[in-house]
């Protein structure tokens, strides 16, 4: 269960409607591809619409919410544990490639 902020209600309820018609699609067989395409497309303008007119406070609450990844984590998207393998943590220096 994900935790929403109320701003966040309207998307997460569009979301939820979107998948269930996903898994109608995909349970009947039937082809809903324009219906599923026209939500996604609802969903993207809710989602710039909300996020655009965020007050200072909603902001606040976006950065500290629990889900939101660690420092720790974004690092290691550029920093990969195989340049450990390297030689860069004993050396401190970047190894050339």
């Amino acid at each position: 269960m994900e935790a929403f902020f109320d701003f966040e209600k309207p998307i997460a309820t569009l979301e939820k409607k979107l998948q269930d018609l996903r898994d109608l699609a995909k349970a009947e067989g039937v082809d809903l591809s324009r219906e599923i395409a026209s939500l996604e497309k609802k969903l993207i303008l809710l989602i710039d619409d909300t996020y655009s007119k965020l007050n200072p406070w909603q902001r606040v609450l976006i950065s500290r919410h629990s889900n939101r990844p660690y420092t720790r984590i974004t690092s290691m998207l550029f920093f990969p544990p195989s340049w450990k393998s390297r030689g860069i943590a004993a050396s401190g220096k970047i190894p050339p490639f």
